[in-house]
């Protein structure tokens, strides 16, 4: 989705379809002749931005708010495909609300149907406050989807969303460093960003978090994308991630802390959202 005018996605995981990535600053170490040996960096230091970490949350919001984007299935038939899905049905919901956003009140606008490429379009009222909402996809032959924006609703907003066939999900221990997804735990799609929107690709700095409870899930599995292409630097999916309705998402780059948020996850759908350093 675009919140406060950019936009928050998954999508990046189209740039998955091969390849590999080399560590973002390590050093390269040159011997041309002992004694006289020669020490050159390969890259400068990563350098990222801040500056929005003090920022204060957002008091007031458009008084109606547009959700609009794409829906598209990753599918596999010898080859990856990423396909815009039509027919699938999509509606927003309250955060933190019920688990299947059935609760009377709990639905924003009406629900509509994907068409024309996967194209869906909700408008919702505001009330003039930030609006703390979820887009919810479903479809008969995807996995169901749940996507997050890192704060809180204050003008139209776009969000393009990734679904996966079963068998994607069941190949997911086929890709390198990859996982076995049970079927009763969640997947977690997160994309990690500094407050310019660029990813914080320096995974040697950088630390995911997963809580529940307000302590550290164990047993899941971290898949980072961008080692599998340099394109989907900053992206991972973590595997395994038990239902909870308040799982908190967040990360730390050298030990400072981003901003946490609340996703909730689902037994076999995914939940993918983005964790950036403070409010826009």
């Amino acid at each position: 989705m675009v919140t406060n005018g950019r936009r928050w996605l998954f999508v990046a995981l189209a740039g998955c379809g091969g390849g590999g990535s080399g560590n973002v600053d390590a050093p390269l170490t040159i011997v041309d002749a002992p004694p006289d040996a020669k020490v050159w960096l390969d890259a400068p230091p990563p350098e990222f931005d801040f500056s929005c970490m003090t920022n204060p949350p957002p008091t007031t919001a458009n008084a109606n708010i547009t959700g609009s984007g794409t829906i598209r299935r990753i599918e596999f038939n010898g080859s990856i495909m990423f396909n815009p899905l039509d027919g699938a049905s999509v509606r927003v919901c309250k955060a933190p609300g019920a688990p299947d956003c059935n609760t009377t009140g709990n639905q924003l606008g009406s629900t509509v149907t994907t068409a024309n490429g996967g194209l869906w379009s909700i408008t919702f009222p505001s009330g003039g406050q930030p609006a703390d909402v979820y887009v919810e996809m479903t479809e008969a032959t995807s996995r169901t989807t749940f996507a997050f924006p890192d704060q809180p609703l204050t003008m139209d907003a776009m969000a393009d969303l990734l679904t996966f066939t079963p068998q994607v999900i069941a190949a997911l221990s086929l890709v390198p460093n990859g996982c076995t997804q049970s079927a009763g735990n969640a997947l977690i799609g997160l994309a990690v960003i500094d407050c310019a929107n660029q990813p914080i690709a320096d995974t040697a700095n950088l630390t995911l978090s997963i809580k529940q409870g307000g302590n550290e899930v164990t047993g899941t599995t971290t898949m980072d994308l961008g080692a599998v292409n340099g394109a989907a630097a900053g992206l991972f999916l973590i595997c395994n991630v038990p239902p909870n309705n308040v799982t908190t998402v967040g990360a730390s780059w050298k030990g400072m802390a981003l901003r946490p948020h609340d996703v909730k996850t689902v037994a076999g759908t995914t939940s993918q959202t983005i964790v950036r350093p403070g409010y826009k």
